[in-house]
């Protein structure tokens, strides 16, 4: 029964790689200036893509698209999924799971919160990734992982995992 919620984690995280994907190059499109580039998701005033891209909060910082940083959170969220389904991994990426998709909850909310109260207009693809936060957090809390102090995590392990 794990597997297949670690299975579903690693498809959220792809599906979520996915629209971030997406979504960075409607960023550059619609702010590159493309000639008669419009959305597919521009439904009406309730529901624009294009009116939160061109926004302020479609940007991290120094013009890095909010949906680029989505996209390496998914790829990496996708990478600890692969991992815990590994014994000599689980705990460890579980507790990794939970917590990246406590954050990733966090920040969905917030960015609703901005969608609703400053722009008054939602982007699709954006609530889209809110609801893989959703789910995915939901997918983390069902595998019960470990309380993080139970059990300190093998920091020599997962810096092997990022490379350095």
């Amino acid at each position: 029964m794990k597997n297949k919620r670690l299975t579903s984690l690693l498809l959220l995280a792809l599906s979520g790689l996915g629209v971030s994907i997406y979504q960075t190059w409607h960023y550059y499109q619609l702010r590159g200036g493309v000639a008669g580039f419009k959305s597919f998701c521009n439904i009406n005033e309730s529901l624009n893509c294009d009116a939160v891209t061109s926004s302020q909060y479609a940007d991290f910082i120094w013009g890095i698209p909010l949906s680029s940083v989505a996209a390496a959170w998914f790829a990496t969220l996708a990478i600890v999924a692969v991992l815990a389904r590994l014994s000599d991994w689980r705990r460890e990426a579980s507790r990794i799971a939970l917590a990246m998709t406590i954050w990733a909850t966090g920040v969905s909310l917030v960015y609703v919160g901005i969608l609703s109260a400053a722009l008054k207009t939602y982007c699709l693809l954006c609530l889209v990734v809110d609801g893989i936060n959703f789910l995915a957090l939901g997918i983390a809390v069902s595998l019960k992982p470990e309380r993080f102090t139970a059990h300190r995590a093998d920091r020599g392990r997962w810096i092997t995992v990022a490379g350095t």
